[in-house]
């Protein structure tokens, strides 16, 4: 699960879905008290609930970061962090870094993309190193991932640049790298048989193998963007966590701050209101697992003509446009 403490951001990354929602109202953090009772409801189902994910937005941001920490930290709560990395205070700092070393932070994902400027990229790499050591102080096989998103507008040479960049002033032991999704709750065919896309997706990969950087994808990949000799042995070969179907039950699943919930970003029509009505939080994925599924199948009579025809679709290797590249009309969670 992911938890969304705060739609605050301090970086605003030119390729970000996330900034489209967070522009339509005035920036929201969850409260302390909701916070702690989202929490709550993950543990009826497990004691000890895994996968807990705290993000923004700039999850660091939130007001009461620090107590957010020292709550978990009371209940050995696990969770992973997913920041820019460009916290400052160090009031925050010192607490985040505490938390890892007691084994409440376990790993995380930073944003890597867009660290051109010098400044910002010396607070990354001071923070980014500083806790990476922490993390590997409790166990040496926790780590942090660095992430980018290959983007839409630039070419394969200044991707691979900024690769090159990023091993250049950090020590990365993992890159996982995301889609280019608009977001914008539209019809999206852009990654449907996109062999340009696909050739500069490779040549990162190629240059992670360069780098021994170990790359991993971020949610859905479509296999039509690389010709099939270059899927098994350059894509399936090296990457790991590739998926090329969207189905993984609810996931992904974010809980906002005003404890709405979704299924993602791109699919946030796919929602429903006040998670906390439930009394277990298996009941909420439940739910969102059988709609994303009703959607699934609806989708199916407007699939693109390319996919109707594909081997990957016909041998259920690959599901068409996930939910995030569809025009979704969802009501029937309003209540």
């Amino acid at each position: 699960m992911n938890i969304i403490l705060t739609t605050r951001c301090n970086k605003n990354c030119s390729f970000c879905f996330a900034n489209k929602v967070m522009r339509e109202k005035p920036a929201e953090d969850m409260t302390l008290a909701n916070f702690s009772g989202l929490v709550e409801l993950a543990c009826r189902d497990n004691p000890r609930p895994q996968g807990l994910k705290l993000l923004g937005g700039e999850p660091t941001m939130h007001p009461q970061f620090v107590e957010i920490l020292d709550f978990l930290t009371a209940r050995q709560i696990q969770v992973s962090l997913i920041s820019n990395l460009l916290y400052e205070d160090e009031k925050v700092r010192m607490r985040i870094y505490q938390a890892a070393r007691d084994g409440v932070i376990v790993g995380g994902l930073a944003n890597a993309a867009e660290l051109g400027s010098s400044n910002k990229m010396q607070i990354f790499k001071d923070n980014f190193n500083a806790l990476r050591e922490a993390l590997g102080r409790r166990d040496f096989q926790r780590d942090l991932a660095a992430g980018i998103t290959l983007s839409r507008h630039k070419s394969s040479a200044e991707e691979v640049a900024y690769v090159e960049y990023l091993s250049q002033n950090l020590e990365i032991s993992a890159l996982r790298i995301s889609l280019d999704f608009l977001g914008d709750n539209v019809r999206d065919t852009f990654f449907i048989n996109n062999k340009e896309y696909g050739q500069k997706f490779l040549a990162v990969i190629h240059k992670c193998l360069d780098l021994r950087i170990p790359a991993s994808g971020d949610c859905k990949m479509y296999p039509c963007m690389f010709e099939p000799k270059n899927f098994r042995k350059d894509i399936q070969g090296f990457i790991q966590r590739i998926r090329t179907a969207c189905l993984a039950g609810a996931a992904p699943f974010d809980v906002l701050p005003d404890m709405s919930y979704i299924h993602c970003y791109p699919a946030r029509k796919l929602s429903g209101q006040n998670i906390l009505k439930f009394s277990h939080l298996s009941e909420a994925l439940g739910e969102i697992t059988f709609l994303k599924k009703s959607l699934q199948s609806l989708g199916r009579e407007d699939l693109p003509p390319e996919c109707r025809v594909c081997d990957y679709y016909k041998t259920n290797r690959c599901d068409s446009l996930c939910l995030g590249c569809r025009e979704l009309a969802v009501g029937f969670l309003d209540n």
